[in-house]
């Protein structure tokens, strides 16, 4: 006689959007300190490199707009520089994203990694992030450009506020419709050392049931966005709007988790 063995799947609830993030908060304290590293490290280089800028490719003008209001602007006086320099702070943007990617996962492994090791595990995928963040910018910049072209020819036929109703469909549409189909991609690139291509169509393909809760998840995200931003505008809040970046950034690992689990 056979036996007939039954493979049971468990199927791990949905804890809905804040609390992926509160959950991201809750394992910051593996590695609390090393990625507050990161971060620290960052704002030195940006800081660093914001004041080259403004000291060999950048100068500041006053223009006035009124009779009783002037205006700072910058204007760039040095493009080869200018050019560099912001090449060179979007590369350590990407490895400091890169780390803190890698960073979530350990944190939803409950191991903590010390800096020099994640380094050397995650250079390997460094490229590939790089030309995911690529393709991104170039997405945007076309996007821009489209836009512009369409509110241009609708707002010669009709009225400003029709224009700028069908500016906030298309973008809600790109937001909550398209933005969430490609969410895994940095993940996939790290977990299943997959090729940018790859991970642009496996992550279309496995979001494909979850696109409610992706959509739940990037308002939650953006809600803390707002916060934390707000938070740093008032200059006092900083380490608080930090601490929040800190959860946002590393909480892609517990998503990847929740929907590997459901495929």
């Amino acid at each position: 006689m056979r036996t007939k063995i039954v493979k049971n799947k468990t199927n791990i609830e949905w804890p809905g959007g804040f609390e992926l993030y509160n959950r991201a908060r809750k394992l910051l304290k593996t590695n609390l300190w090393n990625i507050l590293t990161l971060f620290v490290g960052y704002f030195f280089v940006y800081l660093i490199t914001s004041q080259l800028m403004n000291r060999f490719a950048v100068v500041n003008k006053v223009v006035k707009l009124t009779k009783n209001q002037n205006v700072t602007v910058a204007e760039i006086r040095n493009y080869p520089i200018f050019i560099l320099l912001t090449l060179f702070l979007f590369l350590v943007l990407n490895l400091f994203n890169l780390m803190i990617y890698f960073y979530g996962f350990k944190n939803s492994e409950s191991k903590s990694v010390e800096i020099s090791d994640v380094f050397r595990s995650v250079k390997k995928y460094y490229l590939r992030f790089l030309g995911t963040a690529v393709i991104g910018i170039i997405f945007f910049f076309i996007n821009i450009i489209l836009l512009s072209t369409v509110l241009t020819l609708i707002a010669s036929i009709s009225t400003v506020g029709i224009s700028v109703l069908i500016a906030l469909i298309v973008l809600f549409a790109e937001v909550y419709l398209l933005l969430p189909r490609f969410i895994l991609v940095y993940s996939l690139i790290l977990q299943e050392n997959l090729g940018i291509i790859d991970s642009f169509k496996q992550s279309w393909k496995m979001t494909k049931p979850h696109l409610t809760k992706l959509q739940m998840y990037l308002l939650a995200g953006i809600t803390w966005g707002v916060l934390a931003f707000i938070l740093a505008v008032t200059v006092i809040g900083i380490p608080v709007a930090i601490y929040i970046l800190m959860f946002v950034l590393t909480s892609p690992a517990l998503l990847y988790n929740f929907i590997k689990s459901q495929n």
